[in-house]
């Protein structure tokens, strides 16, 4: 009896452990906002991660870079906003998406209704 209480015992330590690695993603009512890890700052620890190891980060680079593939291939040089073509854009979403699966933009609008910046 005791040795299976004592195995029970270890069972759920090492669950307990393996459960606290887990972020909580949770909304947040107040703020209208899903809140990632415990200070929200899940993505920074992830990016902080990655760029700490040589390895993660090549392969971080090598995602980036298939993603990213040739661009555009026809008139991906068209300007998006003063500062950037479709492929820069392109090429600056292909790090996001290859860390995160997936991205936000956000894109400001001129007095005219055009798209001025985007910003990823």
């Amino acid at each position: 009896m005791k040795k299976t209480t004592s195995y029970k015992n270890e069972i759920v330590n090492r669950l307990t452990a393996f459960i606290n690695r887990v972020a909580e993603i949770a909304y947040s009512k107040s703020q209208n906002r899903y809140d990632y890890g415990e200070d929200n700052l899940l993505p920074n620890l992830l990016l902080k991660g990655v760029e700490s190891s040589v390895t993660a980060s090549a392969c971080r680079s090598r995602k980036a870079e298939f993603i990213e593939g040739a661009g555009l291939t026809e008139n991906g040089d068209f300007a998006v906003n003063p500062d950037q073509t479709a492929d820069d854009i392109i090429m600056e979403m292909s790090d996001t998406v290859g860390i995160f699966d997936g991205l936000a933009v956000s894109v400001k609008y001129n007095n005219v209704g055009e798209p001025a910046r985007m910003y990823v």
